[in-house]
């Protein structure tokens, strides 16, 4: 049985495709299922045939070119007999969950997520939890330190500024933040 590894080598996606992924699709989903708890999750690396299908998404693929190219890619996969996580195989073997995970992806890419405050709160807090961590996990790496309380208030305030950036677009976001987090630019 082959494994997918095998075939990923040199595969690289953008930030936008990563991110329609892992925000705009996976914690989306998990903010839906489970909102009305206060557990919050740490979701795993989303598959690489995610991103494959979220670039041509992203890319501007419609529907119906989508599903040809997502069935003859579970063809070949299935042939090669490579090995996927169950979500990846619904979206898939599923029409449904393709369909799903287009309309999820694509309203992620533009901005404009149709849900409840409930699930955009969860999302957004999914993001700046990420970017402040991150952030944070390079000081520490770079500079063999932990922020000052005045460089964790910076922090936040720019992981606040980036999900809405990621969220509702630069023109209603504010000030735009990228991921270039060098404190010294703060």
């Amino acid at each position: 049985m082959a494994e997918y590894e095998d075939y990923k080598e040199g595969l690289e996606y953008s930030e936008d495709v990563k991110n329609a992924v892992r925000y705009g699709y996976q914690y989306r989903k998990e903010a839906e299922e489970y909102k009305d708890s206060n557990i919050k999750y740490c979701l795993g690396e989303p598959s690489e045939i995610l991103y494959w299908i979220a670039t041509m998404i992203i890319s501007g693929l419609g529907w119906d070119l989508l599903k040809c190219a997502v069935k003859k890619a579970a063809k070949w996969i299935s042939k090669q007999r490579i090995k996927t996580d169950e979500e990846t195989n619904k979206i898939l073997t599923d029409e449904k969950h393709l369909r799903l995970f287009y309309v999820y992806v694509k309203e992620f890419n533009e901005h404009n997520m149709s849900v409840d405050d409930k699930t955009l709160k969860y999302v957004k807090e999914e993001i700046i939890a990420d970017y402040a961590g991150e952030t944070i996990e390079e000081l520490i790496s770079n500079e063999n330190r932990i922020p000052e309380i005045e460089e964790y208030t910076k922090i936040i305030r720019n992981a606040f500024t980036y999900a809405d950036n990621m969220l509702y677009g630069e023109s209603r976001g504010g000030d735009s933040v990228g991921r270039d987090r060098k404190l010294g630019n703060c």
